[in-house]
């Protein structure tokens, strides 16, 4: 089974009025037009350029645009302005576009969530934070002020977010941090906040 691969399909087909070059038959030439296009698991992905054939009926030759001579490679030209790319070609870009949009959208709406939670954030809730690109670890909430958030930092950090349920009960330290809501909401719509776990 192929993952990648390119088709092609015709486009166009008509009589040219030239000479074979191979018999001198008149009115015995073909030319046809293909596109050609990318897919991935069958899906037309992109288009990849035009091609052409000629075909006389007479001698049965078969030549292709690049081996043309410079009367039928006209005639070829000629026949392949008609043609335009059919838009089904792109149904596989127009569908990732979209699932990045949904992806993208999906995570916006997470993080407007998480930023909401922030109101109600108590203490002993854990807040599950990113510090660098693979770089993650965990916060307790010691205690909740008005408007700020005072904790406690886990001693040790995870490659990932699924990782953090390994250190969820190590060792706090004992320094607290102060941290403001609106400097927590900041952090959960920039992606810096990436989860909150009740008790």
């Amino acid at each position: 089974m192929y993952i990648i691969g390119h088709k092609s399909i015709s486009q166009a087909k008509e009589m040219v009025q030239e000479k074979c070059p191979n018999c001198a038959s008149n009115h015995s030439l073909e030319m046809e037009v293909f596109q050609k296009y990318v897919h991935f698991f069958y899906i037309p992905y992109l288009p990849a350029g035009k091609t052409g054939v000629s075909y006389c009926s007479n001698c049965k030759q078969v030549m292709v645009d690049k081996d043309m001579p410079a009367n039928l490679k006209a005639a070829y030209h000629q026949l392949k302005a008609k043609t335009r790319i059919p838009i089904w070609m792109f149904s596989g870009l127009a569908l990732m576009i979209l699932l990045i949009v949904y992806q993208l959208n999906n995570e916006q709406r997470a993080q407007k969530a998480l930023a909401t939670q922030m109101d109600q954030v108590a203490a002993g809730d854990v807040l599950e934070l990113k510090l660098a690109k693979d770089n993650f670890t965990l916060y307790k909430v010691y205690r909740v002020n008005a408007d700020s958030v005072l904790l406690q930092a886990n001693e040790y950090q995870s490659t990932t977010v699924a990782g953090l349920k390994d250190i969820k009960d190590s060792l706090y330290a004992t320094n607290l941090r102060y941290i403001t809501k609106p400097e927590l909401k900041k952090m959960a719509m920039d992606g810096g906040l990436v989860g909150i776990e009740k008790p």
